[in-house]
């Protein structure tokens, strides 16, 4: 007997509640949204993570795990149209407590920026006695057309904007939070328009000699070419020249 082919197997509806059966989940399409520039103020603890860049074939990243956040919750359509920018870049195992990057994210605002333009308000209503005794006010006729609602009305119809704070810390690991967020101006960049940055690094003491590592972080303060020490981005940076403002080594303990 030749064998029998089997029949494809077919998927079974998903039915939702009431019976219905569910269609394919929509796409979410962000051209229907407004979307604004804003920076972002997050801190990490990098130890279990290999860095806080995306890397290629590398899933454990601050990066990695921040995209999927926003993702998820329908901020961006994905890292690339987002115009993200990074202050700076940690390494595998390195944490951060005032990090910041700047993107496009998802906005419920429906015109301005920062505000709600507010455009009329209702004036006072008039009791009927007060109607009754003074007459109908000047410009107040039963076929006018209703009068706008008042201010505070209009402001509460806006949606407001999102909370991206808690729409983020919701997802993401308790290792990675995000601590506040600000609009910036459509130039903004969390690298190029930085103009500081403040690092600390522990040492295990073992034999080290705390008195000749100030001498030499002294030597280091003011401003210095640092060309030597960086890659070279001949395309977007000209200027090699930092000002080290502070460099200390101070001794500390498991309570500091």
């Amino acid at each position: 007997f030749l064998p029998l082919a089997m029949p494809d197997a077919v998927p079974v509806p998903t039915l939702a509640r009431g019976g219905r059966q569910k269609g394919p989940k929509k796409a979410f399409d962000m051209t229907r949204y407004r979307q604004r520039h804003i920076a972002l103020r997050i801190a990490y603890l990098g130890e279990k993570y290999r860095g806080l860049a995306v890397q290629d074939n590398v899933e454990d990243t601050v990066e990695g795990v921040l995209f999927a956040a926003l993702v998820k919750t329908c901020l961006i359509t994905d890292r690339a149209s987002c115009n993200y920018s990074r202050c700076g870049r940690t390494d595998k195992g390195v944490s951060a407590l005032d990090q910041v990057v700047a993107l496009h994210l998802r906005s419920n605002l429906r015109e301005g920026v920062d505000f709600v333009p507010i455009t009329a308000s209702e004036p006072p209503a008039l009791s009927s006695a007060e109607i009754a005794e003074t007459g109908v006010p000047a410009g107040i006729h039963s076929a006018d057309p209703p009068s706008l609602p008042p201010a505070a009305t209009l402001q509460q119809s806006v949606k407001p904007e999102i909370d991206y704070v808690q729409t983020l810390n919701r997802v993401l690991p308790h290792d990675i939070r995000v601590l506040a967020w600000a609009p910036v101006a459509a130039d903004f960049s969390a690298r190029f328009s930085c103009i500081g940055r403040t690092y600390k690094y522990f040492f295990g003491k073992r034999n080290l000699c705390v008195e000749r590592m100030q001498r030499g972080a002294r030597a280091l303060v003011g401003q210095h070419d640092f060309r030597n020490f960086c890659k070279m981005d001949v395309v977007h940076v000209s200027n090699f020249v930092r000002e080290v403002r502070s460099f200390t080594l101070e001794p500390c303990s498991l309570d500091d």
